[in-house]
């Protein structure tokens, strides 16, 4: 039913989706969730969008003697 950029987080850009499924039971409910997600997953690739991991580079100091 309606989508919104929420927020800018540490390593990611966080949407707010909302919809309304008419399933009763929580599996279907999933199912459908985890379609819609894949769907966007697929169409991410196909507009050649690319996910960057987070990380984190620690350099450690050698302790003279």
């Amino acid at each position: 039913n309606r989508i919104h950029f929420t927020t800018f987080a540490d390593s990611s850009l966080v949407f707010d989706l909302s919809f309304s499924f008419p399933a009763r039971d929580l599996a279907t409910l999933l199912n459908a969730q985890q379609s819609l997600n894949f769907g966007i997953m697929e169409r991410f690739e196909q507009e050649g969008i690319v996910f960057a991991y987070p990380t984190q580079t620690v350099y450690l100091a050698k302790q003279e003697e």
